[in-house]
């Protein structure tokens, strides 16, 4: 029994010592054979248990990025042998961002596409437009955004674009636009019920009116996307049949999300919040100092038949919806269809009008604090205070006046865009009415009203009231 048991453990010795040589010989021919031969070191001659770390694989190189040294040379070859009005899009590390540039300027419409190449290189297009002094315009407003949609950049921002004499030594850094990340701007249009607007047409612009915008139009499902803005402030206007014209200002950011937007029902002009809450006291102006101050030029022009005998004088003053004075506002003295004087509020002093004797309505209009009206003016103390207290476009009681949105789009031939309380002309097109009219893109619309066979539009410009009659 004993020599059984010698034999199984001579055997089970012999299995074992069997498996060990033969996981030796797997182990060392695998191995890399040592510099200069030799035996392969014993770090090679262990075993590998099975819950043993395996190493790691070796990262993969980066791929090859260009040397900016070795580029900027390339750029500089190339821009001063072609004398342009050269633009380049770079990135953070001042490489070159490959991309599409849409370009807006003064007199450039409809706006331009142009491409940027591999190393960022675009060419303006050249403005036959001139300043008042005949000086030659280069100022653009530009929308770059790259071709990489996985790592999106972008640019949207004015630019004062060097002449083409100024690249004769290479690249210069006023032509640099330096791109950032960038994100889609996303919006969903509802009516006051929550269900979507589809067709609601959507203008997006970096102010109210620049010089560039982009629109577009809402799906079935309410849903638009402008796609790889940078972040920054943007203003984007929302038209649809049957919906109150809606503005909003957003904030755009990498990790905005989704903007809901509830359009309102009915017509087209909505009253700001500013002017919904209850107005407090207006307060009693004070007279000037001096009453012999002279008035302004324009206090007391008569633009169509006035009395031709003396007559009283009205002091009028203007206040906003909360009683402040408000210096600059636009008002009106009427007499049946005939203005009969006209000047501008001066804050906490009078603005002083001839009132004839048949006068009997006052309008005053201020392009950021709206409208007021009042029906008499024919106070026991020679004094009247307007209020500002009605959106722009409220007051009919001027003769002829137009204040259905549509029509003054119409007639202007151009598009309103809502600015906080104003509305500016969005003219771009030169043979427009309203272009040919002399009326600039950016003009504060204050009143349209039919006189005859024409319109009298009245706008502010810089702070200053212009009349255009077309």
């Amino acid at each position: 029994m004993r020599k059984i048991l010698y034999i199984a453990l001579a055997l089970v010795c012999l299995v074992l010592a069997t498996i060990g040589a033969t996981l030796w010989v797997v182990r060392t021919s695998s191995a890399p054979a040592p510099v200069g031969g030799g035996e392969p070191p014993k770090a090679w001659q262990t075993f590998t248990f099975l819950d043993e770390p395996k190493p790691k694989s070796a990262a993969r190189e980066p791929d090859h990025i260009e040397d900016p040294a070795h580029a900027q040379a390339r750029v500089d070859a190339r821009v001063s042998d072609q004398p342009a009005r050269w633009v380049r899009l770079i990135d953070q590390h001042r490489h070159g961002v490959e991309g599409t540039i849409l370009v807006g300027a003064p007199g450039l419409w409809p706006f331009e596409t142009i491409g940027a190449d591999p190393d960022g290189l675009a060419v303006l297009p050249e403005l036959d437009v001139t300043t008042m002094a005949r000086q030659p315009v280069h100022r653009y407003e530009l929308l770059a955004r790259s071709e990489d949609r996985e790592k999106p950049m972008g640019f949207w921002g004015e630019h004062d674009a060097p002449v083409a004499e100024a690249f004769g030594a290479g690249m210069v850094a006023d032509a640099e636009l330096t791109m950032v990340a960038a994100a889609d701007v996303r919006f969903r249009v509802e009516d006051p019920d929550g269900n979507p607007v589809g067709g609601t047409f959507v203008r997006m612009a970096r102010a109210s009116v620049g010089l560039l915008h982009l629109t577009t139009t809402t799906a079935e499902d309410g849903l638009v996307t402008f796609t790889r803005l940078p972040p920054g402030q943007y203003t984007a206007t929302f038209n649809a049949e049957g919906h109150s014209r809606t503005t909003v200002n957003i904030t755009h950011t990498l990790g905005a999300e989704q903007t809901i937007v509830t359009l309102g029902q009915g017509r087209a002009f909505r009253m700001p919040e500013s002017w919904r809450g209850p107005p407090g006291d207006a307060p009693t102006p004070r007279s000037p100092g001096d009453d012999s101050e002279e008035q302004s030029d324009d206090s007391e022009a008569p633009t169509e038949q006035a009395e031709a005998q003396a007559v009283p004088k009205l002091r009028v003053f203007v206040v906003d919806a909360y009683g402040g004075p408000v210096d600059g506002a636009l008002v009106e003295l009427w007499s049946a269809t005939t203005r009969v004087a006209h000047g501008h509020s001066r804050g906490s002093r009078p603005l002083e009008l001839s009132a004839g004797a048949s006068a009997g309505k006052l309008v005053a209009i201020h392009p950021g604090w709206g409208e007021g009206e009042l029906a008499s003016s024919a106070p026991e103390d020679g004094e009247l205070i307007i209020r500002l207290d009605k959106p722009l476009f409220y007051s009919r009681l001027l003769p002829g006046r137009v204040t259905d949105i549509q029509e003054i789009e119409i007639v202007l031939d151009a598009d309103l865009v809502e600015d906080n309380a104003s509305w500016l002309i969005d003219a771009t097109d030169p043979d427009s009415a309203a272009m040919r009219a002399g009326i600039q893109r950016g003009d504060s619309l204050m009143s349209l009203r039919r006189v005859g066979q024409k319109h009298e539009a009245i706008v502010s410009r810089r702070g200053k009231t212009e009349r255009f009659s077309f």
